[in-house]
């Protein structure tokens, strides 16, 4: 997908624009051909003839380099005779139409292949130059005349001053009939007699005439226009990037409001939803050009994508900018000047990102001259928009110990847990000790022996302490390492300790759990999310399992920032979707299998209409999560049978890889038996989470996927084990539903990590932190986690420790953690 600009292909450099204008240089490539080289030369030659004499003024030449447009192509010969494609791009590579034909015989080929090449250039001409290069102009209103303010002294007939009466009043609405308008003055201008109005009234008369004239020629462009593209819309030779673009250079021409009646002539939904963002994009709407950027960098087209983001920035999209500006940074298309700019339009507007990147251009001179006082000032501005970290460095560099304190408040707030652990320290030695710190950092820190941590890990602090709170508890073990550290020998073993203490700090409050954060708000309409899954982009899809709102269930995709870009119903589904996933069917690439618990079956959606069809129907049980093995088949779990199903990649009839295991069974709190499945790197083995068992059992894969071996307990005491997926070094990341956390398991079985917990409810009724954590997914440097807040009550079970707050929740969310294993003592 190419960016839709103003001086649009379609319309302004396109062969039938440039062919009016003489100037266009066209490059007609030998066609290709292995075993029939003669012929193809001579079906070359009558496509060259065929060119020259429908475009005469244009430059015809034989190499791709010296073209504004190429045509190419090659010729085939097979049993049902000889066969001719053609193709014309653009000088950057792009498809711009296409046509073939085929013939019996040789002479046939030649004369079937002029007509394709005939049909080829017309229809780009039609498409071309469907629309005017430029609007027609059209002169300004003339302005009212002023009353003669001595016309009653004049010596004038009363009839001139009648008419001149007369004109004045009917140019008032000369706007819409400046005919009437010009003829009035021409009235005034050929009474007889004393007329001293007949200069001023023939200069009125002519303004008038130009203007009647230009809006003729306006009328009749938008007329000539309209036809034409109600002519070219539905043509399957025209391309749908070339007709969006027209639609767009039909909109700046002749006004947005105009275009809306086109845009339902476009075949598809898809497209018409593509056209729709293209217009918004073209009026500064900045989510409209960030979907479009997404949906070039799934479509591999960078270049596309980097003007697109550029426009959302200029269009206000902070978040844009910051993208914007670090792609810039990298890549064959560096170019740090621009970087710079959008970075710094980003930063403008309060974004924390862009603010710490442009901060580290000027610090690491990345591009420009190292400049340390910008910046520091580009730091302030990051910490202000609420980067922790920023604020940490900046404490690091004041010589005021108040200041250094509010930086470390701050930086805490923003989510930095070093400031959170260093903020309760007399601010005097923080000061000191950063600063020591930050002077170490730049030269080679020697080997640290800090002090033996004598103190047990405190107890995990009570849910009902607020977040502060909660810090602050967490913050002591070391600030009594901090204070209770021995005498330091020298200023450089001083830092390097106090270096080393941060660094281990996390190792002594235990696990160092990082903070879940809201990454996105569901819309007020759905709630409790459950699967969820990211496309290469960074869109982020939730299907939900809305126990509040009737059917059809509803999938709600956001893109990377957060914000909602649309939410898709599901034709024929209940209200309870769980696990989806894209498809890997060829046939129906680009469609997402969605698993409906209330249905019990598996339905292939349709993501721009929402249509749906039955991918398999397991006819009972309680399908719940479904995963993919190297060759696309699809494995699902069966959490009331505890059975593992598996599908071809187009589905069908599922069969039982797994058949009904007691390790897979609900045999326990909540009733839910095998949950989240993934397959590990090597496909040897898939582990699937038992929820009500709080365990992962490990099933081996035996013959490459043909059949499975007996399963094993993997794994034990995962409260509520949920959601599982699996990262590149093999580690089980497991949502904790029942214990508002991610556990991580290495391939030993051993917990390396447990991230995130639940703080309590935001002020708008929205969990903070995970609350009944459910499903997980990758996607550059975080975790993204649903937030199904369930409280089983409403299932008719007993209730949980979480219950009463997943009751009062108003707000469902999605929340993110760093895709990071913290250090922990003890593991190698």
């Amino acid at each position: 997908m190419k960016p839709l600009v103003a001086s649009m292909f379609a319309a302004g450099i396109a062969l039938g624009v440039q062919a009016a204008q003489g100037g266009e240089t066209i490059a007609v490539l030998d066609l290709r051909s292995r075993s029939h080289p003669v012929v193809a030369a001579e079906v070359s030659d009558r496509v060259r003839e065929t060119v020259r004499r429908l475009l005469p003024d244009a430059r015809i030449v034989d190499r791709e380099s010296d073209g504004d447009f190429v045509l190419s192509g090659k010729v085939s010969h097979g049993g049902l005779g000889y066969r001719a494609w053609l193709e014309l791009r653009d000088r950057n590579g792009d498809m711009l139409q296409k046509a073939s034909a085929t013939a019996s015989t040789r002479r046939e080929l030649v004369e079937a292949v002029e007509g394709a090449a005939a049909d080829l250039v017309r229809s780009q001409q039609e498409a071309s130059g469907a629309l005017a290069a430029r609007a027609a102009a059209l002169p300004a209103v003339p302005a009212p005349s002023e009353p003669a303010q001595d016309a009653l002294n004049l010596d004038a007939d009363s009839g001139v001053l009648v008419a001149y009466d007369r004109a004045r009043r009917i140019e008032v609405h000369g706007r819409e009939s400046p005919e009437d308008a010009a003829a009035a003055w021409r009235r005034v201008a050929d009474m007889p007699g004393q007329n001293a109005f007949r200069e001023m009234a023939i200069s009125r008369s002519q303004q008038w005439e130009a203007y009647a004239a230009g809006r003729r020629a306006v009328d009749a462009q938008l007329a000539r226009d309209t036809a034409r593209l109600r002519r070219v819309l539905p043509l399957g030779s025209v391309t749908d990037e070339a007709k969006i673009e027209m639609l767009v250079r039909f909109a700046s021409l002749h006004g947005f409001e105009k275009v809306s009646p086109f845009v339902v002539l476009l075949p598809s939904a898809a497209l018409r939803e593509r056209a729709e963002l293209s217009l918004d994009c073209e009026v500064k709407e900045a989510h409209a050009c960030l979907q479009l950027a997404r949906a070039a960098d799934e479509a591999k087209d960078a270049k596309a994508a980097q003007e697109l983001l550029d426009r959302a920035c200029a269009a206000g999209a902070a978040d844009a900018c910051a993208e914007a500006g670090e792609r810039w940074l990298s890549g064959d298309g560096r170019d740090p000047a621009r970087a710079l700019a959008a970075l710094q339009r980003g930063c403008d507007s309060s974004n924390a990102a862009a603010c710490v990147r442009l901060a580290r251009i000027y610090e690491e001179g990345d591009g420009t001259a190292p400049n340390a006082k910008a910046g520091a000032e580009v730091r302030e501005k990051a910490c202000a928009a609420g980067d922790g970290k920023s604020c940490r460095r900046l404490a690091g560099t004041s010589d005021e110990p108040g200041r250094v304190a509010d930086l470390l408040r701050k930086g805490c707030d923003g989510g930095d847990g070093v400031s959170c652990a260093l903020a309760s320290r007399e601010p005097a030695i923080v000061q000191r000790q950063l600063q020591e710190a930050a002077a170490g950092a730049a030269r080679s820190t020697p080997v640290a022996r800090p002090a033996k941590a004598t103190e047990t890990a405190p107890a995990k602090p009570p849910l009902s302490l607020s977040l502060s709170a909660r810090r602050a508890a967490s913050r002591r073990p070391l600030c009594k390492a901090l204070s209770s550290a021995p005498p330091l020998e020298d200023a450089m073993t001083r830092t390097a300790t106090f270096v080393a203490l941060l660094l281990v700090s996390t190792s002594a409050l235990a696990w160092n759990r990082l903070e879940a954060t809201r990454f996105a708000t569901l819309p007020s309409d759905t709630a409790h999310p459950e699967g969820i899954t990211a496309d290469a982009a960074g869109n982020i899809y939730v299907a939900d399992f809305d126990v509040d709102h009737p059917g059809p269930g509803v999938v709600v995709i956001f893109d990377h920032s957060g914000h909602v870009l649309r939410e898709v119903r599901v034709a024929g589904s209940t209200n309870l979707l769980l696990g989806l996933d894209f498809t890997r069917c060829p046939a129906t690439r680009g469609e997402m299998l969605v698993i409906d618990f209330g249905g019990q079956k598996v339905l292939s959606v349709n993501l721009s209409t929402g249509a749906s069809t039955l991918f398999t129907d397991l006819g009972g049980g309680g399908p719940n999560a479904l995963t993919f093995d190297a060759l696309g088949n699809v494995y699902i779990s069966d959490s009331g049978r505890g059975i593992i199903w598996k599908t071809l990649p187009c589905g069908g009839t599922a069969q039982a890889w797994v058949p009904t295991n007691p390790l897979l069974l609900p045999n326990g709190y909540p009733p839910f038996g095998a949950n989240g499945l993934a397959f590990n790197k090597g496909y040897t083995a898939l582990f699937v989470a038992n929820t009500a068992r709080d365990t992962i059992v490990k099933v081996p894969v035996l013959g490459g996927g043909a059949a499975a071996g007996t399963p094993v307990d993997f794994t034990n005491s995962i409260n509520g084990a949920d959601g599982l997926i699996i990262d590149e070094d093999d580690n089980l990341w497991v949502c904790a539903n029942q214990a508002d956390e991610i556990v991580v398991v290495n391939p030993a079985g051993r917990a390396i990590a447990k991230l995130g917990d639940f703080d309590g409810l935001s002020q708008d009724g929205a969990p903070v932190g995970l609350l009944f954590p459910a499903s997980l997914v990758f996607h550059g440097d975080f975790v993204y986690v649903t937030n199904l807040s369930l409280d089983l009550r409403d299932f008719g079970l007993p209730p949980s420790v979480d219950s009463d707050w997943a009751a009062a929740v108003k707000r469902h969310t999605v929340a993110r953690l760093p895709k990071h294993i913290p250090p922990i003592r003890g593991l190698r």
